[in-house]
């Protein structure tokens, strides 16, 4: 098997991430399914820094990234405001503190946000 260069395994694992929102929110399991859209966005801004070859900082602030990214190509402005969404997802409906229900209409748009930013970086 051949191996996948550092952005191909972003990407690869943001596809992953992608496919598993789109089983949990068949599941039902819409406030775990919106974490993994958030985590789609993050890989694959990540990839694309890889590629670029660019340091990746260990964040999860998918604006912060998304900046990162429209130093080297204006183009990703296009992508900001879905990233801005997704965003809170990194934590909340992950821990008990700051838990919040996620409706089946809320995964469904933010799985169709993930797949533009992994779509548009792929």
């Amino acid at each position: 098997m051949q191996k996948l260069n550092e952005h191909e395994l972003w990407l690869s694992i943001a596809n992953n991430d992608l496919q598993a929102a789109k089983v949990l929110l068949q599941g039902k399991l819409y406030s775990t399914g919106i974490y993994h859209c958030q985590q789609v966005a993050e890989k694959s801004l990540k990839g694309y820094l890889a590629f670029k070859e660019q340091d990746i900082l260990k964040i999860h602030d998918l604006v912060a990234l998304a900046k990162q990214c429209i130093q080297l190509d204006q183009s990703f402005y296009s992508i900001v405001e879905s990233a801005e969404e997704l965003k809170p997802w990194s934590t909340r409906s992950r821990y008990p503190d700051d838990f919040v229900e996620v409706e089946k209409s809320e995964l469904q748009k933010a799985i169709e946000q993930a797949e533009q930013i992994f779509l548009f970086i792929k």
